[in-house]
């Protein structure tokens, strides 16, 4: 199997096909031309994007792969042989994507990649135009029953709307399409129109569309040639725009990047098991079911890091212990087990100790707040807030201070005076005398 840093691909010209096509579009805004051609949605640069390979001459045979996908029946065999890639079964990147099973009528087998059906066959059972979803108070991320819904229809808005042509990054989409974005759901669920809502929406679009490229690189990964990925055409991805993420993906500058995130990924040591739950709702359906108080964070670390008595690794075991040995000692009058620690009601000072247990075990520099999914990061809104909070906090404590001295003083002055007419009664008692 050829990898994507094989020769084969350098040769191709990856590199300068994209800063052509970039030059061209600079050369487009800058000249306001007439065409009405834009690169902010994801239509708009399929069209544009097809445009250039049009003036470029590549486009008819580009449109000759998406002639031969449309003609193509897949038999039994080729579906047993991931659709005639040449990758053997053990090579196949883990998220890349195959070719899925067909009935007799040609309707496909499993779970497809469209969101968002589950939303409208909800809405038509219930007669409700907006759905409500709940938000874990610790976590930040939606939770209940309609938990994976709501994240599905970002994921179907998210898809719609932001390109995969000319973007690198999340930070590279236009604030207009991350705009379209939350208006869509604002419209479609019922839930608080906030600047924290704004954002958790945002973070679960970026940590999706992050998701969705892997899964496209990886693709593009599973088969060895050009030609073999043009004609596996990913579902719901135009035709354009595999053959503009072919030539990124094989590109030196993606390829030096993708072999760095690549060997950060294989030391990570920490792993979770929840696979694609969130850690907001596991620690949802944790929730004491009289007081509603959700777990303490190192239950919830042990819950979604071992399973059946078994730790997913043995830093997350290392990282449960220390927090463990760490308490103990803080709270040594305790003499209840650990176990019956954790499934108490959690303490501010028990998630400080594991947070503090955390970083001395992995030896991470990091100050965000560890094992609680990417979701429970505060908001920049919340951040603020809590600067706010904390400064009046320190204006309330300088004001207690200087009223505690200023009573102070006045009952040393108090004291002194007392004093000082204690002694002059016994002088003038002793006068007398």
């Amino acid at each position: 199997m050829q990898h994507d840093d094989d020769e084969e691909d350098d040769t191709f010209g990856f590199d300068e096909s994209i800063n052509e096509y970039k030059d061209w579009l600079r050369e487009l805004i800058r000249d306001e031309d007439s065409r009405d051609l834009h690169d902010d949605f994801r239509n708009d640069t399929i069209e544009t994007y097809t445009e250039w390979l049009r003036e470029e001459g590549k486009l008819r045979e580009i449109s000759a792969y998406q002639a031969y996908i449309n003609s193509r029946r897949p038999t039994a065999a080729q579906e047993e042989s991931n659709d005639s890639s040449e990758s053997p079964p053990s090579e196949w990147p883990s998220h890349a994507r195959k070719k899925k099973k067909q009935t007799e009528g040609g309707k496909e087998v499993g779970r497809g990649t469209l969101k968002g059906l589950a939303a409208m066959a909800k809405r038509m059972k219930t007669q409700q135009k907006k759905l409500k979803v709940d938000f874990s108070p610790n976590l930040g991320g939606p939770c209940g029953d309609n938990r994976r819904t709501f994240v599905d229809e970002v994921v179907m808005f998210m898809r719609l709307n932001t390109p995969l042509i000319g973007v690198r990054f999340w930070k590279d989409v236009k604030p207009n399409v991350k705009s379209a974005i939350i208006e869509k759901v604002m419209d479609a669920w019922d839930i608080e129109d906030n600047p924290e809502t704004r954002e958790k929406i945002l973070k679960i679009a970026h940590e999706r569309y992050k998701g969705w490229r892997a899964t496209l690189s990886a693709t593009y990964r599973a088969y060895p040639t050009y030609e073999m990925r043009m004609k596996n055409l990913p579902k719901d991805i135009d035709i354009v725009e595999w053959h503009y993420l072919n030539m990124y993906f094989g590109s030196r500058k993606f390829k030096k990047v993708s072999r760095r995130n690549s060997s950060n990924r294989q030391q990570v040591k920490v792993l979770h098991v929840m696979g694609s739950k969130p850690f907001s709702q596991c620690s949802w359906e944790k929730r004491d079911p009289e007081t509603g108080v959700e777990p303490g964070q190192m239950e919830l670390f042990k819950t979604t890091h071992s399973k059946q008595g078994e730790w997913s690794s043995e830093m997350s075991q290392s990282i449960y212990n220390a927090a463990a040995r760490k308490l103990s000692l803080e709270e040594s009058d305790d003499s209840g087990e650990q176990e019956s620690r954790c499934t108490s009601v959690p303490t501010a000072k028990e998630d400080l100790v594991f947070q503090d247990a955390y970083k001395e075990t992995t030896g991470t520099k990091s100050t965000k707040s560890h094992g609680k999914g990417y979701l429970s990061n505060p908001t920049k809104n919340q951040l603020l807030k809590e600067r706010i909070k904390e400064q009046e906090r320190e204006v309330q404590i300088l004001k207690e201070q200087l009223a505690k001295a200023a009573a102070d003083k006045e009952a040393d002055k108090a004291s002194l005076k007392a004093e000082i007419m204690e002694e002059m009664k016994a002088m003038m008692t002793q006068n007398m005398r």
